[in-house]
């Protein structure tokens, strides 16, 4: 399909509203021009690849490793830890607004 449209004195252009809607281009689309020996082709750039979860994990992975400790707690050193001192501390570190001083 032929479609005709101006360069404007912005050198902007607009495509018409019939071939967006067929590609399926909204505003803020990234489009990609190019420049070959036929003219000039606009295309949608591609999206940026999506990471499967491992690739994310282990990404999350190494973005965290500098503040992991070097050797991490056991279940059995986690569970001899007195209740009410995992309290304390993480009442220290992440204060619940949601919960009165006094109860």
């Amino acid at each position: 399909m032929t479609e005709h449209t101006r360069l404007s004195s912005k050198g902007q252009i607009v495509i018409p509203k019939d071939v967006r809607d067929r590609l399926r281009w909204i505003a803020g689309t990234e489009l990609v021009i190019e420049e070959g020996p036929a003219g000039v082709s606009i295309r949608a750039a591609q999206p940026e690849k999506r990471l499967t979860v491992d690739e994310a994990l282990a990404r999350i992975h190494k973005a965290t490793a500098p503040f992991r400790p070097e050797k991490a707690l056991s279940i059995e050193d986690i569970s001899s830890i007195p209740a009410e001192a995992l309290r304390e501390h993480y009442a220290k570190e992440f204060p619940n607004p949601d919960i009165d001083e006094a109860e």
